[in-house]
């Protein structure tokens, strides 16, 4: 194995530990697993990002709920070049805050199960990471007259989104059925 292969899977294996054990942050907002419906005016987007072990790409999800938990809007994307878990949970937040400008939806939370991302959208610190240049598009996108706040949730939360990212990775044809998320739509909707 090369170094740089080397490097990539310990930060693979790394980012999967850290997402199974779903411990909370101490800014998190949930602590139970269920998606939660935003307030009445709100539109809550939650987003994900599946990396494939082989380095082949990451497939993305992102899916726009109202306060009734009716899927407002979804999309899943596939990307090729994708230098593992950080930078393809970044790519997906960027998807749903495009989601949110493009819907023109005033009142967004935008929602994901890396803490590192979240924590990277919500600190007034310059970012000097991977990602920087990812982080710094995303909060140059939020518009000054929109409210967009982002918000970390556990994995199981984020179910809807997490199946849109993995039936999208394991396509790489860049769209996926809305179908695979319906069930769990529903489940999330009853509550």
């Amino acid at each position: 194995m090369r170094p740089h292969e080397c490097i990539e899977l310990a930060t693979q294996l790394l980012h999967d530990f850290n997402q199974a054990t779903n411990v909370p942050t101490p800014d998190s907002q949930h602590s139970d697993n269920k998606w939660a419906a935003p307030a009445e005016d709100w539109v809550k987007i939650n987003f994900d990002a599946a990396v494939n072990a082989d380095g082949s790409g990451a497939g993305l999800g992102s899916v726009a709920r109202d306060y009734h938990g009716r899927c407002l809007a979804w999309k899943s994307s596939f990307h090729n070049f994708v230098r593992g878990a950080e930078h393809g949970e970044a790519l997906a937040a960027r998807q749903a805050v495009e989601m949110c400008v493009l819907n023109a939806w005033d009142r967004c939370i935008i929602e994901g199960n890396c803490a590192l991302i979240i924590k990277k959208l919500n600190s007034k610190n310059l970012d000097l990471s991977s990602v920087s240049s990812l982080i710094y598009d995303i909060l140059c996108m939020c518009p000054a007259n929109k409210t967009i706040r982002f918000s970390w949730v556990c994995r199981t939360t984020n179910n809807v989104a997490h199946l849109l990212a993995r039936s999208t990775s394991f396509s790489h044809e860049g769209t996926s059925s809305p179908q695979i998320m319906l069930d769990t739509l529903r489940a999330d909707a009853l509550g």
